[in-house]
């Protein structure tokens, strides 16, 4: 979300527009009230980068609004978005061509969102190469370290002929949960287990011997 704050506030800098910047993570409704009434007064417009979940109202803005990485068919909104579902279909693709069978999943909350998306991806890989995925290997949660963490452990305290050979995490924050287990153990990514993953990270890019990554173009 960095980058894409970047990005925005570059273009809109260069055009004479000052950019107001609030998180919303693990706000409450109340919260969301306050946020409606500080910027309904000062915002010519609203871009907004949707949380895991998203349970902000979008309806509720009186102005002007983009979604920024956002997947919600049943709103009437601009949306700024790349093909997350086509993302995680690569990413197995790629684990399934080089000899795994056996896949986990690590992040995302299925349904009609960025995340869900991703999640689908998964599945549709799966499917499409005939392999039945193991809901064993599917470890569901928001898009932070901790998912990644827990899921990793829960994978590898599974008997060793029913653990993933590979593992697909959903963004990059989710895949250094895993690399974190992983390095506790004494275990390395691409050595004993592989690992990909959406979104481009500096671990990523620097670990041996390997992770692949789907690299977005986030601050364009």
């Amino acid at each position: 979300n960095g980058s894409v704050i970047q990005g925005a506030e570059e273009y809109l800098k260069a055009r004479g527009y000052t950019m107001l910047i609030s998180s919303t993570r693990d706000f409450e409704e109340e919260d969301f009230e306050k946020l409606y009434r500080r910027f309904s007064g000062l915002a010519d417009g609203i871009l907004v980068v949707q949380g895991s979940p998203d349970r902000m109202d979008h309806a509720r803005w009186e102005k002007p609004l983009v979604l920024i990485d956002a997947y919600r068919p049943q709103e009437d909104h601009y949306t700024v978005e790349i093909d997350n579902e086509r993302g995680t279909f690569l990413l197995t693709e790629e684990l399934i061509k080089n000899g795994h069978r056996r896949i986990g999943l690590v992040g995302g909350i299925p349904g009609e969102s960025a995340s869900g998306r991703r999640v689908a991806g998964y599945l549709s890989a799966m499917e499409h190469f005939g392999i039945l995925a193991d809901r064993r290997l599917m470890a569901f949660g928001s898009h932070f370290e901790e998912t990644g963490s827990r899921a990793m452990a829960a994978f590898l305290s599974l008997p060793e002929g029913a653990r993933p050979t590979g593992v697909v995490a959903v963004n990059n924050l989710t895949c250094v949960g895993c690399m974190k287990v992983l390095a506790e153990r004494g275990m390395r990514a691409g050595r004993e287990i592989s690992l990909t993953a959406f979104d481009d990270h500096l671990l990523a890019r620097y670990s041996v011997p390997g992770i692949t990554v789907i690299e977005r173009p986030t601050i364009e």
